[in-house]
């Protein structure tokens, strides 16, 4: 997508499955401003660049569209989406203590775009696609969570997830058949986070997803270590955090937003333009059948 003016804040789409450069050790690694796909790992790696992202307050909200899907009802959305966040926020740090981020429920939301508005509230939401998924150039993507951040600083202003319920069979049950939703939440709450893919097959954050597997729901140490070093670790009293979004909270997309129209309004804050840059990544098991062929 078009770059909207100069950058100063950059969208990275982030997406569950694909195919990694192969990497001389297992590291975990951290999105990074360098387009079109930065990281910053450790161990470093020699194409390591730009400021690792990252959310600046250790509490932020999120919320799923309120339509959810024709094959999974809303409840049952929220509920994979909490236990996913809960896979990271009790992960154990050294010494320890857990992660210093909480990612808490705002409450379904109207909005079903993918969008950081400047000078409108704002939503981090996750939407299902039912019929069409929108982006052709990666029909193989089970989810794709898109980051808005600063290219400076590297402080993320929004995420917004999409599931692609359109081509795949996303279920509920633990000994599921098809495509796991909890396993993609975890690991698409990962990119949420500031993480991108990990080189460790074992890893949530591992770009490859296994169809009929719910090992994506525990975390590997590979991702403890990456949410840790992101946010070390503290004691975080939901009930006094600020999860409200840049600009305020707002349920309805920007072109349903009237001026101060927000149902809640956080500190006022500058913000840059906005661009938007697409990682798509590969399906495991079409991935298997190639190599099989």
């Amino acid at each position: 997508m078009r770059h909207m003016a100069p950058s100063r804040t950059l969208a990275a789409a982030l997406a569950i499955l694909g195919v990694l450069a192969p990497r001389a050790a297992e590291a975990y690694c951290r999105a990074s401003t360098c387009e079109p796909s930065g990281t910053r790992c450790t161990p470093e790696q020699a194409e390591d660049c730009g400021v690792a992202i990252k959310w600046t307050r250790p509490c932020v909200g999120i919320s799923v569209q309120k339509d959810a899907s024709k094959k999974i009802s809303l409840y049952d959305a929220r509920t994979a989406l909490h236990r996913a966040f809960v896979s990271w926020q009790e992960a154990k740090c050294d010494g320890g203590g857990a992660p210093g981020v909480s990612v808490q429920d705002l409450g379904a939301v109207e909005c079903d775009q993918v969008e950081y508005n400047g000078k409108a509230g704002n939503a981090n939401v996750v939407v299902f696609r039912d019929t069409k998924w929108p982006h052709p150039s990666g029909p193989h993507n089970i989810a794709l969570t898109t980051v808005t951040y600063d290219t400076k600083s590297g402080e993320i202003f929004d995420a917004d997830m999409e599931i692609n319920v359109a081509q795949y069979q996303l279920t509920m049950e633990d000994a599921t058949a098809d495509y796991d939703l909890q396993s993609v939440f975890t690991h698409e709450a990962g990119h949420f986070l500031g993480l991108a893919h990990s080189p460790d097959s074992s890893a949530t954050m591992f770009a490859v997803y296994t169809p009929g597997s719910t090992a994506f729901r525990s975390l590997a140490a590979d991702d403890v270590a990456g949410v840790c070093a992101v946010y070390p670790a503290q004691t975080i009293d939901p009930a006094k955090c600020n999860v409200l979004p840049r600009h305020g909270f707002s349920p309805a997309c920007a072109e349903k937003q009237t001026e101060g129209s927000c149902a809640l309004r956080g500190p006022a804050t500058r913000d840059g333009a906005v661009g938007i840059v697409a990682l798509g990544l590969a399906v495991f098991a079409l991935r298997r059948r190639r190599r099989g062929a």
